[in-house]
């Protein structure tokens, strides 16, 4: 694949509680919440809902940006079974900050931690048909359209389709053989995270 950016230009910094109000403030933001489900249906989540999905062991959470000074959105890796090696990602960018290729960077390396430091094997996600710019992101990272989800979402009152993506490790390591992952990043410094 073609690029003309640096594929690891965004940093991640693994989430802990003292970044609760900053992903609080994101992810509550109507220009944010309106394209989530985090679960049930639900777009938005009480601080109390909130903190227990952020601190699931069963996520792996990160903030991204430039640097750690300047942290400009949230980037989620849940739904993960080690036994089968499946795996869901998502990310949101919260506030302007770096380049334009920053959200496609922090993308990337969550997915590289996807499938090299929690050992997956296809990683899947969705996008509202509507959100053309995520559509974008998603398939600059590898993803491919697997289906879709007729009338599956309710956007601004609407009901709109559900557009299915996955990418395989064997895919994205063809594509994306440079990006590292966040125990490599953090191997020359400090141990990572483990999956």
């Amino acid at each position: 694949m073609m690029q003309n950016f640096d594929l690891n230009e965004s940093i991640l910094v693994p989430y802990d509680k003292s970044y609760f109000e900053k992903a609080r403030r994101w992810l509550q933001r109507e220009s944010v919440s309106k394209w989530l489900d985090m679960g049930l249906g639900k777009q938005k989540l009480s601080d109390i809902e909130l903190h227990v999905f952020l601190l699931n062991h069963n996520n792996k959470i990160f903030l991204y940006g430039p640097s750690e000074d300047n942290l400009v959105g949230l980037m989620c890796l849940n739904g993960f079974t080690h036994r089968m090696g499946l795996g869901e990602v998502w990310g949101i960018r919260g506030e302007a900050g770096g380049s334009r290729y920053l959200t496609i960077s922090a993308f990337l390396r969550v997915i590289a931690t996807g499938f090299f430091d929690c050992n997956l094997e296809s990683i899947s996600t969705w996008v509202a048909e509507p959100n053309f710019l995520s559509h974008k992101v998603h398939e600059r990272c590898g993803f491919k359209p697997t289906g879709r989800l007729r009338q599956a979402y309710v956007l601004d009152g609407r009901r709109c389709d559900r557009i299915l993506y996955d990418v395989t490790r064997e895919e994205f390591s063809r594509a994306y053989p440079n990006v590292l992952s966040f125990r490599k990043m953090k191997s020359a410094t400090q141990e990572g995270t483990e999956c």
